[in-house]
């Protein structure tokens, strides 16, 4: 009895339209399901404060990063930014000392069909305290002093700003120290303030202008 053997080359060539149709559609489908896979991956993503309430102050150092470990379809997670998904703590609601925040996936702004597992930190301490203004004098700090001069400041008074608890400490703002020893000739000049205190600044430029000059009886001789 004679054995037939089938015919390969009829095998691999009849429909074969239809057989690489059959293959691509199932290389599609395979590649769509490991797509669609769920998978975890960590990000660190930045963090935002907003609405700060009007009159008050950030004073602590709030971590400015958070650490994300998510999970999602591996397609959508090959596509995740992280500086795109940034996390932001809305402030609007916070009162004057410390406030505590957990964080959740309202904080974050990320695709819904992400997952966030864990954050590092978990939660983020904002403390909040009142912003305020005060007028205090200005002194002219100077060094190597030549006899014969004088110092005038104008204004004499500048405001400064910040919390409340800084603001009580401060009497007085001097500027930046002047070397009358270093001066090729006298005159006015612009000088910035050196304000004390972590977030006291001062209003305005910043500057005051100092003036520089020889006393009368050098300048034209003494009066008679």
């Amino acid at each position: 009895m004679k054995i037939a053997f089938p015919n390969v080359k009829e095998l691999v060539t009849k429909n074969f339209l239809l057989k690489v149709l059959s293959l691509g559609i199932a290389v599609m489908l395979w590649t769509y399901v490991a797509g669609e896979r769920n998978v975890q991956i960590g990000l660190i993503v930045p963090l935002e404060l907003r609405n700060v309430p009007s009159g008050y102050i950030v004073t602590n150092k709030v971590q400015r990063q958070v650490e994300l470990r998510v999970s999602g379809p591996k397609n959508l997670l090959n596509f995740l930014n992280a500086r795109e998904t940034s996390a932001v703590l809305d402030l609007s609601s916070a009162r004057e000392g410390k406030n505590i925040y957990h964080l959740n996936e309202k904080n974050f702004n990320i695709p819904k069909d992400i997952k966030i597992r864990s954050t590092y930190p978990e939660s983020v301490e904002v403390i909040l305290e009142k912003f305020e203004r005060k007028t205090v004098p200005v002194r002219v700090r100077v060094k190597g002093k030549k006899d014969g001069m004088v110092v005038t400041v104008d204004p004499k008074t500048v405001t400064v700003e910040g919390p409340e608890i800084e603001l009580r400490n401060i009497k007085r703002v001097y500027t930046e120290p002047i070397d009358l020893k270093r001066l090729a000739e006298v005159g006015d000049l612009v000088v910035p303030l050196d304000v004390t205190g972590r977030f006291v600044r001062p209003v305005g430029t910043g500057t005051v202008r100092v003036r520089i000059e020889k006393k009368e009886s050098e300048q034209g001789g003494e009066k008679k």
